[in-house]
């Protein structure tokens, strides 16, 4: 699937289509809100609320230093579950 920027993502059966293509995204280095909205074309309320879901239930991990957030793809959660 690519996203209206141009980025090829891989479908996973176990998110809906929005927060695989904010996974994927994150999976490929973008690790801000601001660099997810870049990369995935989805408005900054839609990421900002998905994202805070997705750490909520394992998916990704927020990370906080120096007044700075940035988001990873957690190894503990696969994306099919």
């Amino acid at each position: 699937m690519k996203t209206e920027t141009g980025i090829e993502v891989e479908v996973n059966q176990g998110l809906a289509d929005r927060d695989r293509v904010i996974v994927e995204a994150v999976k490929k280095g973008a690790n801000t809100l601001s660099e997810i909205v870049r990369a995935t074309g989805l408005p900054k309320t839609t990421v900002y609320r998905r994202v805070k879901r997705l750490v909520k239930e394992g998916y990704l991990v927020e990370r906080r230093e120096g007044g700075k957030v940035w988001y990873e793809v957690t190894d503990g959660k696969s994306e099919g579950d």
